[in-house]
C-alpha cells in the first residue's frame, strides 16, 4: 500500500529518497525491539525538508527515521488497521504488479544523467528489496514446492517418502 503513493512523485531525487525513507521505517516497523530501540536513538527530532540541495548528493539521500514526543514518525509507510489477516500471495501479486512501475522510475534516473550518488542509492533500493522481499518470498516458495514434492514421490512409492524424509532431515539411512 505505501508504494502506490510514492509512484506519483517526480523521478530522480525526490523518488529515490522517498524509496529508502519508506524501506528505513519499513525495517523498523518490522524489527525486534532491540533493533527498533537502537534506531530510535539514531531517529531526529521531527523537522522540515530541506530544500538546500534538490540534487540529491549522497547526504541527502541518508534515510533517517523521525521522532516526536518519543514516538518514531511515518512519512510514507502506510500502516492502517485491518480487520483480518491479509493473503501473502495476494500481498505478493500485488507487489510484483506495482515493483515494475518503481524500476522503470529507477530507469529514468540513470538515463537522466543522475548523479553517482543516485545510482548507488538505487542499487542499495534494489539489494533491500532482494533482502526483505525476494529471498523471503523464495525460501517460502521453495518449502512449499519441497513439501509438494515430497508428499507426491510418498504417494508414488513409499521407497521415495523414507528417502525423501531422510534428505529433509539430513541423515543418511544407508550410512555413507
Amino acid at each position: 500500500m505505501s508504494i502506490g503513493p510514492l509512484l506519483q512523485l517526480q523521478s530522480g531525487a525526490p523518488f529515490v529518497k522517498a524509496v529508502l525513507q519508506l524501506l528505513e521505517e519499513f525495517q523498523y516497523h518490522f524489527a525486534r525491539s532491540a533493533v527498533q530501540n537502537m534506531k530510535v536513538l539514531k531517529a531526529r527530532g521531527r523537522r522540515t525538508q530541506s530544500t538546500s540541495n534538490p540534487g540529491g548528493d549522497a547526504s541527502d539521500l541518508k534515510p533517517t527515521l523521525q521522532r516526536q514526543g518519543g514516538e518514531v514518525l511515518y512519512a510514507y509507510l502506510l500502516t492502517p488497521h485491518l480487520a483480518h489477516p491479509l493473503s501473502a500471495s495476494q500481498v505478493l501479486l500485488c507487489l510484483c504488479e506495482l515493483m515494475p512501475h518503481a524500476y522503470r522510475k529507477f530507469g529514468e534516473v540513470g538515463s537522466g544523467g543522475g548523479s553517482a550518488a543516485l545510482a548507488e542509492a538505487v542499487c542499495k533500493i534494489d539489494g533491500v528489496i532482494e533482502e526483505l522481499v525476494l529471498a523471503v518470498a523464495a525460501k517460502h516458495y521453495n518449502g512449499n514446492a519441497a513439501g509438494a514434492l515430497q508428499q507426491a514421490l510418498g504417494r508414488t512409492d513409499p521407497l521415495f517418502a523414507r528417502l525423501m524424509t531422510g534428505v529433509a532431515s539430513g541423515g543418511d539411512d544407508d550410512g555413507l
